[in-house]
């Protein structure tokens, strides 16, 4: 009977032992870096809206291949994105429509991209009106390849 009780606390004790070691002591341990925050997304750019304005345009200067999904995260205040359109090296392009408002600290929900195996040039955004956006915000492109 004492053998059977030694066993029991013999194994909470290495349970308690292996919860307390999976557990992070220090908060700083989590990642803060928005491209690997979201587990498998990669960040393809950054975009300041510009104040007022009715479209912007990014230029891609990464050669990043088979991209085949795309989110973007709004940070320091909020955007009304209409549509956004992708076009790629060889000339191609692809429009999608979003019509969304992207909160701040939100992300959009993520789309399929058509255009596998092609790099992206160059992306056009454009937003509800100039009225809608207050500037400054910023665009996060985040893609999972």
């Amino acid at each position: 009977m004492e053998i059977q009780k030694l066993r029991i606390l013999v194994f909470y004790l290495l349970l308690l032992f292996v919860f307390v070691n999976a557990v992070p002591y220090d908060q700083s341990e989590k990642p803060t870096d928005i491209a690997t925050d979201l587990s498998g997304w990669s960040e393809l750019g950054t975009l300041t809206v510009s104040d007022g304005a009715a479209y912007d345009i990014l230029e891609i200067d990464t050669d990043k291949e088979d991209v085949k999904r795309m989110k973007l995260k709004a940070l320091k205040s909020a955007v009304h994105l209409m549509s956004l359109k992708i076009i790629y090296t060889d000339g191609t392009s692809e429009l999608h429509s979003i019509n969304n408002r992207i909160d701040k600290g939100h992300s959009s929900c993520p789309f399929d991209l058509i255009g596998h195996y092609r790099i992206i040039r160059t992306m056009i955004f454009t937003y509800l009106d100039s009225s809608s956006n207050s500037g400054g915000a910023q665009l996060v492109i985040l893609a999972r390849i």
